[in-house]
């Protein structure tokens, strides 16, 4: 089954943290919208904070869909890039 493309988007997200994880996030995801208004994305998260007294940032990767106003993802791997 074929599926034309109407549209194609990259939104970028900041988030703040406080409480047990102390820190803030940068994450992209390019979206590709199909003509019914349902979409696929993937996803790239950055964190970097406080855990528990120890400090890094680690990096999160996900894929999804978007359909009826909800979007659903599921994550496909994290890695940790710097602990001290």
């Amino acid at each position: 089954m074929k599926r034309s493309v109407e549209r194609q988007s990259l939104p970028g997200v900041n988030k703040f943290f406080s409480r047990d994880i102390e820190g803030e996030s940068t994450e992209e995801y390019p979206m590709v919208y199909r003509e019914d208004g349902s979409a696929s994305f993937v996803g790239l998260k950055r964190v970097v904070g406080r855990v528990g007294g120890r400090s890094g940032s680690f990096v999160l990767q996900y894929s999804g869909t978007f359909e009826g106003g909800i979007a659903k993802a599921t994550l496909v791997c994290g890695t940790v890039v710097r602990v001290r």
